[in-house]
């Protein structure tokens, strides 16, 4: 066993051979044996920082040649490392006694040839790159609309969203040194190599932990993606109690590897109310009229709220018993981060909705800059379409598409739309009149203005 601790390293072994043991029990000098200390059969605890390797999962064999151990085993370079089984070796006079060379398991050249264990980890310019991962986005459950019948639904169609992925160095150092140049500024290095990393395309992952097990491939890009019924009945054995946010937990395992996550599934009924809310500009600073602000925002400054907006989010979420599903131009890849600062700030949970930034056909710089709207209409489309009578308030901001998008879609679901709101600037007369203009159809009562949290009504029918 071996008992690792993470980071970039390399252990080399001391030249002893074991074939020297095997020597001595013919009577012939174990001038080479470096410790008579005998193995333990106790396995050893590991920090928090550290893993355990136990090679019970590689093929055991009770011959002395052993078990190569191949590159790659556990994210490792293994250089002339053998694994042997529990061979009752019988040694006098040396420590060692019957059974007790392997614990289960004995790493081992027997032939004395330099043995080297390397951590695959690459450090790059500072860049510690030795992970892979795996990011579930809180995704949403419907009433199963599939029948004919006007009846309530006792099924729920559920929906997985997420990103299996792998660092990419270099990626990530040619950010760097393009940042360096534009910014100015000490970048977030953990931001970088995520949005740098690449997906694992094609590979197998299963979703377990809600009564059933399924294995689905992940897509070109790395995506884990999926939809599957459950009953109600079943729904209500995993459904998470206390709180305002209705939702079930799953996980998500990699085959082969132990690479696991837990993700959220919030539940969005017939009736109800649901604020959809955008995030850049409307409840986070981000400037994104600014290329050069939007990349220091996102790279290397700490995301910051704009003022009052969780307050008066967590209010309506009481007063309404609401849910909240936050709709973002922003790229999944850095979903963890954004996930940190909706938990710091205090914003309600609920699903989320991001776009995916593509190396192999995108400029970065290009993505940041671009206005996207196409996946926010279809989002919305999807929240209406599954939902009978559930009511919509709709909360974005004013220096992108939003109120395009907005005014679209009151005009295909004008009653379902309660109250749409968007913040701007008090002093910006010329978004004024574009609001004006965008929102000619719709009625004066059912859309306001705000720059802050505080401008928002407590009761959205006032």
């Amino acid at each position: 066993m071996l008992h690792l601790h993470q980071g970039a390293w390399t252990i080399f072994f001391s030249h002893t051979r074991f074939l020297t043991l095997h020597d001595y029990f013919y009577s012939s000098p174990a001038s080479q044996v470096t410790t008579t200390t005998p193995f333990t059969k106790e396995i050893p605890t590991c920090s928090a920082q550290s893993s355990l390797i136990a090679f019970d999962d590689i093929i055991s064999t009770t011959s002395i040649s052993g078990v190569l151990v191949p590159n790659g085993y556990n994210r490792l370079n293994w250089q002339n490392v053998l694994v042997v089984n529990g061979i009752n070796y019988y040694t006098p006079n040396t420590g060692y006694t019957t059974g007790v060379v392997s614990p289960p398991y004995l790493i081992f050249n027997g032939y004395g040839n330099p043995m080297a264990i390397t951590n695959m980890a690459t450090i790059i310019n500072g860049f510690l790159f030795d992970k892979q991962g795996l990011i579930l986005v809180p995704s949403v459950a419907f009433r199963d609309h599939s029948s004919t019948s006007n009846s309530l639904s006792s099924d729920w169609i559920l929906y997985i969203q997420g990103w299996y992925y792998e660092e990419n160095p270099f990626h990530a150092l040619r950010m760097e040194k393009t940042l360096e140049v534009i910014i100015q500024k000490d970048l977030n290095q953990n931001r970088i190599k995520m949005f740098t990393a690449d997906g694992k395309k094609r590979e197998d992952v299963c979703i377990d932990g809600l009564n059933q097990e399924m294995c689905i491939r992940t897509d070109d890009d790395g995506h884990i993606k999926n939809s599957f019924t459950m009953t109600n009945q079943e729904i209500e054995l995993f459904r998470q109690s206390g709180g305002y946010d209705d939702k079930i937990l799953f996980q998500v395992s990699v085959l082969n590897r132990n690479l696991q996550a837990i993700g959220d599934i919030y539940l969005c009924d017939d009736h109800g109310i649901t604020f959809m809310s955008d995030i850049d500009d409307t409840i986070r600073m981000m400037n994104v009229t600014s290329l050069i602000q939007t990349l220091i925002n996102i790279f290397s400054r700490e995301f910051k709220a704009v003022s009052g907006m969780a307050d008066i989010y967590r209010y309506w979420e009481r007063k309404y018993n609401a849910t909240f599903t936050y709709l973002t131009g922003s790229p999944d890849q850095l979903y963890p981060f954004l996930k940190e600062f909706l938990d710091r700030e205090h914003f309600p949970s609920g699903s989320t909705y991001m776009e995916h930034f593509k190396w192999r056909n995108a400029n970065f710089l290009a993505y940041f800059m671009q206005s996207s709207g196409v996946k926010k209409i279809d989002i919305l489309h999807m929240f209406l379409q599954n939902t009978y009578h559930r009511l919509f308030v709709l909360i974005g901001d004013i220096f992108q598409r939003d109120p395009d998008n907005y005014a679209s879609i009151y005009a295909q679901y004008p009653n379902r739309i309660a109250r749409i709101f968007i913040r701007k600037y008090k002093d910006d007369d010329n978004g004024q009149q574009r609001l004006e203009t965008v929102f000619k159809d719709i009625p004066r009562t059912k859309w306001a203005t705000f720059e802050t949290g505080d401008d928002l009504p407590k009761d959205i029918y006032m």
